[in-house]
């Protein structure tokens, strides 16, 4: 059963497959603006146009989120190639969906390496009771859960700024209240607003005869068509990489180092769980809780039984007759994975990883 915590997360990174990649870096719909003067502003234009409360608004000049798109080729540039381990939690439908995703650096996915409470063993946004053990280039991650969150092209982007995630972890504190910290996120709020500034005029013009309210601005406008989009992700991301550039040491020192201190010994943190982001990976391993064990072959079988043959299962402890029920191996020979596939107990899924590299380790 999944924890509050992580049931917010899935609620929070299924909201966010909603959006496009230009939503991310400079709009907001109004329930997550932060800026007192607009949302007061909103409050009074609700009488003349509830509409108001529904619009996107350009991410105002002093909002403490700075999205980041991790793009491979930018991270490598900026701070190298960190390759490890990491373990990705989900039901059997989506390691179905996982297996195509195998070697493209552009579709990433969240990971942990350390799950101290057990919070992850049922996952959080793929159901739960099979652990794929994967080897991959991390792009970005921390010795918590980071929050990266997805865009409609499912490309993951993390928040670089002081109320992030990572900023209230005891690990990152010090670090987020360094000099070196503050120059890097004046750079990077510089960057957006001079971005942001120019959308405003585009803005007004997007939402017509519509009630203006300041910042608000309309995507599906054929104003704010692709070419416009394009150029200003484009801007945004060839503007992140120089600052990042320019101050790589406090940017990996934040969303690297976790991941490059794992990929060399593995290490348990004083939190719940860690997340990294990771691409171009391989299933190296994958294991399945005994108690999905039934599901898990059924799927792969492509066995589709009624909820009277398991409500039959359930009273009679066997299946009505007229099914019978394949063995893995019989599974396994017809949907031929290149790795293996291992049942284990669910007290045996406690901190996997670290005993998957000692029972490995050359």
């Amino acid at each position: 059963m999944q924890g509050f915590k992580e049931y917010c997360q899935s609620l929070h990174e299924e909201v966010q497959w909603t959006r496009s990649l230009f939503d991310h870096l400079y709009t907001l719909p109004y329930n997550e603006v932060r800026d007192f003067f607009l949302k007061q502003e909103v409050i009074k234009a609700r009488d003349t146009n509830p509409e108001v409360e529904s619009y996107n608004y350009l991410i105002s000049d002093d909002d403490q989120r700075f999205q980041l798109p991790l793009v491979p080729s930018m991270i490598e540039r900026v701070v190298g190639s960190v390759v490890t381990y990491g373990i990705h939690a989900s039901s059997p439908k989506n390691l179905e969906n996982l297996i195509p995703l195998q070697d493209k650096k552009s579709k990433q996915i969240s990971v942990f390496t350390t799950d101290e409470e057990e919070r992850m063993s049922s996952g959080v946004w793929g159901g739960g009771g099979v652990y794929s053990v994967l080897k991959g280039n991390v792009y970005a991650g921390g010795s918590t859960d980071i929050m990266s969150i997805v865009d409609k092209q499912g490309r993951r982007l993390v928040d670089l700024g002081p109320k992030s995630e990572v900023a209230y972890s005891y690990d990152y504190r010090d670090v987020v209240k360094s000099k070196e910290y503050k120059d890097m996120w004046k750079d990077l709020q510089s960057l957006r607003n001079g971005l942001t500034k120019k959308l405003v005029a585009l803005g007004k013009k997007s939402m017509g005869n519509q009630y203006y309210v300041n910042l608000a601005i309309d995507t599906n406008s054929k104003l704010v068509n692709g070419a416009i989009k394009r150029d200003y992700i484009k801007k945004y991301i060839d503007g992140t990489e120089k600052i990042l550039m320019k101050h790589k040491e406090v940017f990996a020192k934040i969303y690297i180092s976790w991941a490059r201190k794992q990929s060399k010994s593995w290490n348990m943190v004083a939190d719940s769980y860690d997340e990294l982001v990771m691409g171009n990976f391989q299933i190296v391993k994958v294991f399945v809780d005994n108690d999905y064990k039934e599901d898990f072959i059924n799927h792969f079988a492509k066995i589709k039984l009624t909820d009277e043959d398991k409500h039959h299962r359930i009273v009679h402890g066997r299946y009505p007759d007229g099914i019978e029920m394949p063995t893995w191996e019989d599974v396994q020979k017809k949907v031929g994975f290149k790795f293996p596939v291992e049942f284990i107990w669910s007290h045996q899924a406690y901190q996997l990883l670290p005993k998957f590299l000692e029972k490995n380790k050359k």
